[in-house]
């Protein structure tokens, strides 16, 4: 089935979607993708593994559907609070903040979204349905390049200069080597932004 068609789909609540959900993110955070077998997440979920086929026809689509989930959640957590009338700098550091502040408060999901962005696991047609999902935050970042407050550079180059950043911090903060201060928040939000602006 089309995932993307299947993402909207099975998004229906129900606790036992969300449980096999959770402990599919639990498991594979822990053991990695190839050491978390169907029946292993039917037991941490708490059903049978015929259950799960009735949500989701594959580990493989299941894998795919967290991660757009997930992506919508990001993106809905990342544009709160904005407006069309923010200065660009408070916007993008807005979107920053957000961003940063959900992954704090999602460890295993960044975890998740950290390994199935870099494995075979995620397909052409999943990039492009996040891509859609991401476009808000793509449209700030596009309205401040045509205000010539930041590089007129691809976007792809932007979030490179701009989130990889971040994530690389996020997965020091994890492992106890960094830590988030405001201190050291700021010194990061403004070594992003002096990496773009014009």
């Amino acid at each position: 089935m089309n995932v993307h068609l299947y993402y909207y789909m099975t998004k229906e609540n129900s606790e036992k979607r969300t449980a096999i959900l959770c402990a599919t993110l639990k498991l594979i955070t822990e053991n990695g993708f190839a050491a978390t077998p169907i029946s292993l997440i039917a037991k941490e979920a708490g059903v049978a593994a015929g259950t799960i086929y009735l949500y989701f026809n594959s580990k493989e689509a299941m894998l795919q559907v967290i991660y757009l989930e997930f992506k919508e959640a990001l993106t809905n957590a990342t544009i709160a609070g904005f407006s069309e009338n923010l200065p660009g700098r408070v916007a993008i550091e807005l979107l920053l903040q957000n961003y940063l502040n959900f992954m704090l408060k999602n460890p295993l999901k960044f975890k998740f979204f950290e390994q199935f962005t870099n494995s075979p696991y995620i397909n052409k047609l999943t990039k492009e349905t996040g891509l859609k999902i991401f476009y808000p935050i793509v449209q700030v970042f596009e309205r401040a390049k045509s205000e010539r407050l930041i590089k007129d550079i691809p976007v792809q180059i932007l979030y490179a200069h701009v989130l990889a950043p971040i994530n690389h911090l996020l997965r020091q903060h994890l492992i106890d080597e960094f830590q988030f201060t405001p201190e050291n928040t700021q010194i990061a939000f403004q070594a992003c932004w002096d990496a773009i602006k014009s």
